[in-house]
């Protein structure tokens, strides 16, 4: 036979995981930033099935000129920028590891649009 807790005990635990969870909610919500609904820039993904590294420079949605620094690139067609919001002209470099060469192409990434990602087709460029 089971033994039932005392409503007071319920609704405790049940408040404290309400609470618990409508802080997690905000704090979800909260934290995308002033670019999050795609009004004011992009976050971008570019194809790059030619380069081992990858680095970007561009206006970011406070109009303030940006590089996001070499990153490795992680996947062997698409790579994502996350943590900057882009719009404009932003210029892509990559680099071939043991190539003494830097490739370069650039991507017009719209200020507005309906999702938060641009996809950037380098033509092979990168």
């Amino acid at each position: 036979m089971f033994k039932l807790k005392s409503t007071g005990t319920m609704s405790r635990r049940f408040g404290a995981a309400a609470a618990t969870l409508a802080l997690a909610g905000t704090g979800l919500f909260a934290g995308a930033g002033s670019a999050a609904a795609g009004t004011n820039g992009q976050q971008l993904s570019f194809s790059s099935s030619f380069v081992d590294k990858v680095y970007a420079c561009g206006s970011n949605q406070n109009g303030v000129r940006v590089c996001s620094g070499w990153r490795d690139v992680s996947s062997p067609t698409w790579t994502d920028l996350h943590g900057y919001w882009w719009k404009g002209a932003v210029d892509v470099y990559g680099l071939k590891n043991g190539v003494n060469y830097v490739y370069a192409a650039t991507c017009y990434v719209p200020e507005k649009q309906s999702g938060d990602w641009y996809f950037c087709n380098t033509g092979g460029k990168i």
